[in-house]
């Protein structure tokens, strides 16, 4: 996972690719040693794909849910609440609370609010410094 922003309370599966290497297809070569040259001891990198990579970040927002095995491709905003069902190939942006799947992701459904409640990371959790070891001794675990 590179240049890419993840906002708070947000859930990742195992096996997800976010912002995976790409190959440069507007070029007749695509191989690796074309334009990472200096691993190969082959001249220097290709400065221009990377410069490129990095200007399509990649922004998840908060109470996201990415499911098992996820790929999210370059230049893709995935909105709050959202919700990336697994093996799901995301190569658009993805609305707020929205139920995305399939090969590449499209909608399945809106995401169901809880009445009188916002996102989680509106609510008070009761997680204040100082305050977690008292919450932790109301809910012990089973």
């Amino acid at each position: 996972m590179v240049w890419t922003t993840i906002g708070k309370f947000c859930w990742i599966a195992n096996a997800t690719r976010i912002n995976p290497g790409n190959h440069p297809t507007w070029r007749v070569l695509q191989y690796h040693s074309v334009y990472r040259a200096e691993a190969y001891g082959l001249g220097e990198d290709d400065q221009e794909f990377f410069e490129w990579r990095r200007e399509n970040w990649i922004t998840i927002g908060r109470d996201v849910w990415i499911g098992h095995g996820v790929t999210v491709t370059a230049g893709v905003t995935i909105g709050t609440g959202a919700v990336i069902g697994a093996g799901a190939v995301v190569t658009r942006d993805v609305a707020p609370y929205t139920v995305v799947g399939g090969v590449p992701a499209h909608d399945q459904a809106p995401v169901q609010p809880v009445p009188n409640r916002g996102p989680v990371a509106d609510r008070d959790l009761g997680l204040e410094p100082g305050n977690i070891q008292g919450r932790a001794a109301r809910h012990p675990r089973p």
